[in-house]
């Protein structure tokens, strides 16, 4: 990943990028991305940048490994990407380390996976 955070917007246009310019890939490493934001002036989370690469992981269902970790994933993230989880049947490794999930995200994610 470069040392560079993406945030939430920029994933959008990465992961779309990848999405149509990069038809095999197998791992991933969007660690320490800043894949969520908040919206202070609503207090909202913004979930575009998760969302993003619960897209891409649907697309592109060869995807193998994908590290996520240190994202400050909550259990919205995980639902979205749990999603993804359900169509994406390649997946052998799914890094989510220090990330706030939570047993509800861990339900979602631990659902998807069977």
């Amino acid at each position: 990943h470069g040392g560079g955070k993406l945030g939430p917007r920029r994933m959008v246009d990465f992961a779309a990028r990848l999405g149509r310019e990069v038809p095999d890939i197998f791992t991933l490493d969007l660690s320490l991305q800043d894949l969520i934001g908040a919206e202070v002036e609503f207090g909202k989370i913004d979930l575009a940048g998760v969302r993003a690469v619960a897209e891409l992981l649907e697309m592109r269902p060869r995807i193998k490994r994908i590290n996520l970790s240190w994202n400050s994933l909550n259990p919205e993230s995980a639902t979205a990407i749990s999603g993804a989880l359900r169509l994406n049947r390649s997946l052998t490794s799914l890094d989510l380390y220090h990330n706030a999930i939570g047993p509800a995200g861990m339900a979602a994610l631990a659902s998807a996976m069977q």
